[in-house]
């Protein structure tokens, strides 16, 4: 049965070669253009999609970028200020018995300040805010030893913040590379 179907197959094609070769041919032609085609217009629209893809992901690596350098330049400005009211603390404590009431005003805001930077759950910021509480400066003559603490728990307090600081510019330095 298929040995018949198939010599009655070539029979058709030799008797009617001229005709299969005018209408076969270019319907074979298209056909192929067809599907040619569709795969490149597939291929193209996945490309599309894939390029959208990265480029919002990107956008997105670039908004985190500028999320942390931003976050990196306000933690720069807030030790910069801590720093500078600690300073203006531990130069007011240095002689307590000189001071005037310009001087007591300048240190009740520079302490007003640095508490108000704090989070006073942390241990470091507690460890600040109780030397800073034991600067009384209405009633030591000589602070000594109290005002030593203080500027050496102050600078401990820094130290700590400077490596957080410096941490984060490291991930950024490693997510600027790896973009």
């Amino acid at each position: 049965m298929i040995l018949d179907y198939s010599q009655a197959l070539n029979q058709l094609v030799i008797d009617h070669k001229e005709l299969l070769t005018v209408i076969a041919v270019p319907l074979l032609a298209y056909t192929i253009t067809v599907l040619s085609q569709r795969a490149a217009s597939e291929r193209a629209s996945k490309e599309r999609a894939l390029e959208r893809e990265v480029a919002a992901e990107s956008r997105k690596s670039e908004r985190e970028l500028s999320r942390r350098l931003k976050l990196a330049e306000f933690r720069q400005a807030w030790i910069d200020g801590l720093r500078e009211d600690l300073a203006a603390l531990a130069a007011i404590t240095v002689n307590p018995a000189a001071q005037g009431n310009s001087d007591i005003r300048e240190a009740n805001q520079a302490y007003a300040r640095v508490v108000m930077r704090l989070n006073p759950l942390e241990e470091g910021a507690q460890l600040l805010l109780s030397a800073m509480n034991s600067l009384n400066l209405t009633k030591q003559e000589d602070p000594g030893e109290l005002q030593t603490a203080f500027v050496r728990i102050g600078q401990n307090y820094l130290k700590l913040e400077w490596d957080a600081l410096k941490n984060e510019l490291r991930e950024i330095d490693y997510l600027e590379r790896t973009q």
